[in-house]
């Protein structure tokens, strides 16, 4: 490890794509060997899963970095402001599996058939378009996370399932499942996989943190190449996974073989190839057209040649006046970078405030409706499930004369704090003002919802909030749910079912 610097770590998040396995080794790597903190760095990992979009957590400010594949593409494409700042894997690990058996013999077969997608998976769509597969003809569901799902005799019924090479082939010999793979590279399609990337807007102002991050990750990844048993041991020991040893020697087998094309070294981005597959997406007609792929990709501005500063040295050394005058343009000029920090410190403060309910930290109205209006169109799109939770806190009025004001903000303090452990993520809890709340649920179904409504409610009642009386109150709830339909126009219809469904419970009890 190298010599730490003894000036504070910027703290920055990475959005995973899926939870925490060998799939993100560079990352354990740079964080164990020190490379992030010699960078400057204090880097925060968060786990992904199949119904989370890490393009959407980067630009809702919910990290700084993110793991994405060829889909990073579609989204700048359809006017996203994404940067794609290194590419780790070189050939993508995406693929789809099919339970064999099911009448899949040939990638046109898909048609007709069940087929149970992560929200990421555009590449594959792109390729299963590119070989004739008519995708209206495919019925595409929600990915469980669970290989088991493709078990014969599973309601419902799932024929296939969008995969990691590095991952699904390995569960589904440990369940007894017979499959068969259908893999892009294998058609002559070649995609990028698992990239680094970030925000324009956070690209734009943190140019040598974004350069910082992609060294140290490069370094990380190069370590974990070459000693992933010590990698693996790792995360088994620090990170949440539910993987064993095995499981992961065979995804660092894999992942290994895919970082590396012969002379082309971890994180390197082909603009030619890029590209290529741009205009495969628009040839599909995944996206309209495509656009110059420049502002794509992180291009550091280069640093001025030695040279200019060693004159600059001789200059001021030949005359007293030169160097006062540089002093004082330095000075002038650190002055003006520290008002442009404040400056970018306040709009973030702003932004913030203006999605954020000041009492509770939650989302606020605004910003549930922005989120939620996003969700319901992809939802729309992509014929996939949303449901919304909404939450009334019962006498809330009565609670509030007889305790104060103060004990009532303190009640909803504490519901918030218990509904943000309660949700997935991915999921959204926001205040819609007074007692009113509501959970945005993407792909979610009943069991799902059923979950939640659960645990709300034990955890209201293991956590009763004291008083200056002698009981403590447990706090009471009505809840009520809606679910998206195909024939919706948009979040309002949601709300409205949700809103019925509440204050049917709420007469009910």
């Amino acid at each position: 490890m190298g010599v730490v610097s003894a000036d504070p770590l910027t703290n920055v998040r990475v959005q995973l794509k899926w939870l925490h396995q060998y799939q993100f080794a560079g990352f354990y790597a740079a964080i164990s060997q020190g490379y992030f903190e010699d960078a400057g760095l204090n880097v925060t990992l968060i786990e992904g899963g199949p119904s989370l979009d890490p393009v959407d957590e980067v630009l809702a400010g919910q990290a700084e970095f993110g793991v994405g594949n060829s889909s990073l593409l579609v989204a700048y494409l359809e006017g996203k402001p994404v940067v794609m700042v290194a590419a780790i894997f070189q050939h993508t690990p995406f693929a789809i599996l099919a339970r064999n058996k099911a009448g899949i013999n040939t990638i046109k077969d898909l048609e007709g058939k069940t087929l149970m997608g992560e929200v990421h998976a555009d590449e594959l769509m792109a390729f299963l378009l590119a070989q004739g597969v008519d995708i209206n003809k495919i019925n595409l569901v929600p990915h469980t996370g669970n290989i088991r799902s493709l078990i014969p005799g599973s309601t419902p019924e799932i024929h296939a399932s969008t995969s990691y090479l590095s991952t699904e082939p390995f569960l589904a010999v440990q369940v007894g499942l017979d499959y068969q793979i259908f893999s892009p590279n294998e058609y002559g399609i070649d995609y990028y996989g698992d990239s680094l990337f970030t925000s324009r807007a956070f690209a734009d102002e943190n140019p040598e943190t974004v350069v910082a991050m992609k060294q140290a990750l490069l370094k990380g990844w190069q370590y974990a190449a070459a000693n992933s048993e010590e990698v693996i041991s790792d995360i088994l020991e620090n990170y949440s996974t539910d993987k064993s040893r095995l499981a992961l020697t065979f995804e660092a087998q894999t992942i290994n073989n895919l970082l590396e094309d012969e002379m082309i070294e971890i994180g390197y981005i082909s603009q030619s190839r890029l590209n290529n597959i741009a205009t495969l997406f628009t040839a599909t007609g995944l996206v309209n057209e495509t656009k110059d792929l420049k502002p794509f990709l992180f291009q550091p501005a280069e640093q001025a040649p030695k040279w200019v500063g060693y004159t600059l040295l001789a200059l001021a050394a030949i005359s007293v006046v030169s160097t006062v005058i540089a002093t004082r343009i330095y000075h002038l000029n650190q002055q003006r970078i520290a008002e442009l920090n404040k400056r970018k410190e306040l709009e973030i403060l702003l932004t913030e405030q203006a999605r954020t309910d000041p009492l509770t930290n939650l989302a606020n109205r605004r910003w549930f409706e922005d989120v939620g209006s996003k969700s319901v169109e992809q939802a729309l799109r992509h014929k996939r499930s949303l449901g919304v939770i909404m939450i009334d806190v019962d006498q809330f009025k009565p609670i509030n004369d007889l305790h104060g004001h103060h004990f009532g903000d303190q009640c909803l303090r504490t519901l918030s704090a218990i509904l943000l452990d309660c949700i997935r993520a991915g999921d959204l809890a926001a205040r819609l003002g007074g007692d009113e709340f509501v959970l945005l649920l993407p792909d979610a179904n009943e069991d799902v919802a059923d979950a939640i409504r659960n645990r709300l409610l034990e955890q209201l009642r293991n956590h009763p909030i004291q008083t200056n009386e002698v009981e403590p109150i447990i706090l009471s709830v009505s809840m009520g749910i809606g679910w998206l339909e195909q024939t919706d126009n948009g979040l309002a219809d949601v709300i409205h079912r949700a809103d019925q469904d509440m204050y049917a419970n709420k007469e009910s009890n």
